[in-house]
């Protein structure tokens, strides 16, 4: 991500833009703002229903936050939507498989310059372990001039060592590298997933980490619905996903280590949210964030595996390669 020295653009006449991967903040005064058709003067701060430094307001789906920074000027952050998200992050996916692709070597030569990069890299790795003592022990000056002379050796007997050519093998490397990065987009996924002529459900379109214990959650008996609902922790309404049951279904989900009477705030393992008792034994779960790792834990990979969704979508991928392969 870029930093704030570079990040900066002109964005509108009296207005400049930060873009980070979750979305963007943009800089200017009120009148600015408006001109450039940001934000609405009912989100600034100091008006009805706004606080003192911060408003809030809705472009459709996205949040709109304002800051007052200054006498006279703003700050505006505007998040991505999940559908800039996903663009984005499907773009990303297939420019890395591009460098992948672009960076397998090309020829004989150009194999021999790689692997012995590679090869060289680790033996001085090696050889400066093998320079270290340890426990009053160590390896004679000869014998590491020897171990360095016979190096020397194999790296000149491999630069003129005949090199073979599969064009099968290169293929499936492509082929590989490609299958990886379908099965991170998010873009083919959702249309993976819809080549049976099913429709997601509203549930779908939010974090992984959000739709997986969702659909553990209506295994154990919940019911799980998508509304506006009021988040707390941000004092907003915005669109949640919404979990309700009974206090023993909630437990049944193992996510929930206890079910505090007067502490409503719950913390599960990637999921946050306000857990509030509409009725004596009836519990209503509204998430309001969710931690998004880089790394997919083991319990979600073990989640998916069951899931009938991840494993039409990756059959369709595998297919797909199988095809590409035969043609």
């Amino acid at each position: 991500m870029a930093t704030k020295k570079d990040n900066r653009t002109l964005y509108a006449p009296g207005v400049t833009r930060e873009e980070y991967d979750w979305g963007c903040y943009y800089y200017g005064s009120r009148e600015a703002l408006i001109a450039a058709k940001l934000v609405e003067s009912a989100w600034f701060p100091g008006e009805p229903n706004q606080g003192k430094t911060t408003g809030r307001g809705f472009d459709g789906s996205k949040k709109v936050t304002i800051d007052r920074r200054g006498k006279k000027s703003f700050a505006v952050r505007i998040d991505f939507s999940t559908a800039e998200l996903n663009a984005r992050e499907s773009a990303r996916l297939q420019e890395e498989a591009q460098k992948r692709i672009s960076a397998l070597p090309v020829s004989a030569d150009d194999f021999r310059a790689k692997a012995l990069d590679r090869f060289v890299t680790c033996a001085v790795v090696g050889y400066a372990k093998l320079q270290k003592a340890g426990g009053g022990y160590r390896y004679s000056e000869d014998a590491l001039e020897d171990f360095m002379d016979e190096l020397r050796e194999a790296v000149s007997s491999l630069n003129n060592s005949e090199v073979i050519f599969s064009a099968a093998a290169r293929s499936g490397e492509i082929q590989a590298i490609q299958q990886q990065a379908a099965k991170d987009d998010p873009v083919l996924q959702e249309m993976l997933c819809n080549l049976d002529g099913t429709k997601p459900t509203e549930v779908d379109h939010f974090p992984a980490p959000v739709r997986l214990a969702s659909a553990r959650a209506t295994q154990c008996g919940l019911k799980v619905s998508v509304e506006t609902a009021h988040r707390s922790s941000y004092a907003d309404d915005a669109l949640c996903v919404v979990w309700r049951g009974s206090e023993e279904q909630f437990r049944a989900t193992g996510l929930f280590k206890n079910l505090p009477v007067h502490r409503n705030w719950q913390a599960t393992k990637l999921l946050r949210g306000h857990l509030y008792r509409d009725e004596p034994d009836r519990l209503r779960f509204v998430i309001e964030w969710c931690h998004k790792p880089g790394k997919v834990p083991s319990q979600h990979v073990r989640d998916a595996a069951e899931d009938s969704s991840y494993q039409n979508f990756r059959s369709q991928v595998l297919a797909s390669a199988q095809e590409g392969g035969a043609a």
